[in-house]
């Protein structure tokens, strides 16, 4: 056993899990599922994995954009009410016409003209209330006394505008930030502003006006992309509104607050400041964030999962049209065995069915190549046959000629002595064992037969032979110089006849023997009936066994490369030619001949 066929042997499983494990790893199927679905699962990875840190990036950046811009349309809404608040405590500051009647009520003693100014002023506070639907609560408050007067609606009692969170003060003016409406009349968290006017001879007076509590609905509540809550710093640091009072109370240092308390509230905070001074905060809690940052993740996600499900299914789609064909095509091959030679179906797939044609031609090659050997079976019965004709009793026709040769001998018959020698020593190499002799044996065995024929034949004819010596070790069938010799003789024997045989290389892999008469040549019937197997034309030509002898033996040994040729012509001779492979190696060949 080689080295090749042990590493075979150790590779083989030898126990039931080895053997499960090996068919697992070797097996086709399994190769191209792993391939297939790596395939498939490693670009998504990879294209996931890039995409997540991009993408993810991309999307922060969009919610910190998007948040910053809810910021800032907060901030400028806030910004655009508190301006409408004072631009209408400019129209009624004491400059005005609006001023001069609360101076008039003021100052007037008389109580007629005091209730004229009184009723004055009313129908023009509820006449810029009329014409801002924005601005709620519009009256004038006395800070020493904290009275209210001229008030559009109905205030709260108690109240004093000290308590009021205050987000900026700037040219005489307050700004509140949002705070329980000071209307008793109304609910929820406005803006407001207080501007200082002064009455005569009277101690600090404020003109006060708030917004509507939807003004701060709509401002703070405009966020339904993402749960948020709210915190309002004035110009000073300090929180005037909050949503979440729990962790950020209202009138604490959101500064102190902002180092101390995000991470532990996990919390993220975005800010917008105003041209005021004070600040809109957004707070963000961290899962609310990451949530609306990787929201893509699960849109990801589903699609990656929808491409591997594409991909199992053309996996299925691939294996289907790779595995059946290669299935049918296996069955196919096995039947083989049996003889049944089962025909697979085509699959319409180029490679597949030129694969299947190969087969066909395959399938067919191997029939012609088993009724090739029977019909080899049988020739090689008859060339037994055939051989056993040639070779008559030898022992029995071995010791007759000794004895003859002997008695020739004693009674000096020289002559006799010779032909006997040289017929004896001729039937002895003609009858011997083995199918193959070398070339130097067969031109040995040529001229004790050429001898012979000179003696037994009347007429004069010439027999020549030409070997190369580089060939003369080279091992051919045994016994077929003569057969053709002989050929020559019955076809081509005349006085000072000549027979030509010359032996060597036709080419580097192609031994030629050609034997050459110069004889009166032979018809073209006779030379199928000498090539014909079946034996019928050369049973009705009388002819012998020689050459068909030499035809079937070197197609037994050398199949359909070797050749043999005739060539005739009326008058000129005949010429056979033997054209034999020699592309094996000796002593395989010999061996293969000796079988």
């Amino acid at each position: 056993m080689d080295t090749a066929k042990r590493t075979d042997l150790d590779r083989m499983p030898v126990s039931a899990e080895e053997t499960i494990r090996y068919r697992w790893i070797h097996s086709l199927r399994n190769r191209l599922i792993v391939i297939l679905l790596l395939s498939s699962i490693i670009p998504i990875v990879l294209i996931g994995t890039t995409s997540y840190y991009y993408i993810h990036s991309l999307q922060e950046n969009k919610v910190r954009n998007a948040i910053q811009n809810n910021l800032m349309k907060v901030a400028t809404a806030l910004e655009n009410n508190l301006s409408n608040l004072n631009h209408v405590s400019q129209q009624l500051a004491l400059s005005g016409k609006v001023g001069k009647n609360i101076y008039d009520y003021m100052t007037n003693e008389n109580l007629l003209d005091r209730r004229t100014a009184a009723n004055n002023v009313n129908e023009e506070i509820n006449f810029i209330g009329s014409t801002n639907p924005n601005v709620s609560l519009m009256m004038y408050y006395n800070a020493p006394t904290n009275q209210y007067i001229f008030q559009n609606y109905p205030a709260r009692v108690k109240t004093s505008l000290k308590d009021l969170p205050v987000l900026a003060t700037t040219k005489g003016m307050t700004y509140y930030g949002p705070h329980k409406t000071l209307n008793s009349a109304s609910s929820g968290f406005v803006l407001s502003v207080s501007r200082k006017v002064n009455v005569y001879d009277i101690g600090d007076n404020f003109i006060y006006i708030e917004s509507n509590s939807s003004v701060i609905e709509d401002a703070l509540n405009d966020d339904n992309f993402m749960d948020m809550n709210y915190l309002i710093v004035n110009e000073e640091g300090m929180i005037a509104y909050s949503e979440n009072e729990a962790k950020f109370p209202i009138g604490s240092d959101y500064r102190h607050q902002k180092t101390i308390k995000l991470e532990e509230s996990n919390y993220y905070a975005f800010q917008e400041g105003s041209k005021l001074g004070w600040t809109v905060v957004s707070l963000i809690p961290v899962k609310t964030f990451e949530r609306e940052s990787r929201s893509w993740f699960s849109k990801i996600m589903l699609f990656s999962a929808l491409s591997l499900g594409i991909s199992l299914l053309f996996v299925w789609i691939i294996w289907r049209t790779v595995y059946r064909p290669l299935t049918r095509i296996s069955k196919a091959i096995l039947s083989i065995d049996d003889h049944q030679f089962i025909q697979p179906k085509r699959t319409r797939l180029i490679e597949f069915d030129l694969l299947i044609d190969q087969f066909k031609y395959l399938k067919h090659r191997i029939i012609h190549l088993m009724e090739e050997i029977k019909q080899k079976e049988k020739n090689k019965a008859r060339l037994e046959v055939e051989k056993l004709l040639l070779q008559i009793n030898p022992h029995f026709i071995h010791n007759t000629l000794d004895t003859i040769r002997w008695i020739a001998r004693i009674n000096g018959q020289e002559t006799i002595d010779k032909l006997v020698s040289t017929l004896n020593r001729l039937l002895y190499y003609n009858m011997g064992k083995g199918e193959t002799a070398t070339i130097k044996d067969e031109v040995t065995a040529l001229n004790d037969y050429v001898e012979l024929q000179g003696i037994r034949y009347n007429f004069q004819f010439n027999v020549e032979v030409n070997a190369d010596e580089s060939v003369m070790g080279i091992h051919i069938p045994r016994f077929i110089l003569q057969p053709l010799v002989e050929n020559a003789l019955y076809h081509g024997g005349s006085d000072n006849g000549l027979i030509s045989v010359q032996i060597g290389w036709q080419s580097a892999d192609l031994l030629s023997i050609q034997v050459t008469d110069t004889g009166v040549g032979i018809t073209d019937e006779s030379i199928r009936a000498l090539l014909d197997q079946s034996g019928g034309e050369r049973k009705k030509a009388g002819m012998g066994i020689g050459v068909q002898y030499v035809l079937r033996m070197i197609q037994f040994q050398y199949g359909e490369e070797a050749q043999l040729l005739i060539e005739s012509n009326k008058g000129s001779g005949t010429t056979i030619t033997l054209l034999l492979p020699m592309n094996e190696k000796e002593d395989e060949r010999h061996e293969r001949a000796d079988r």
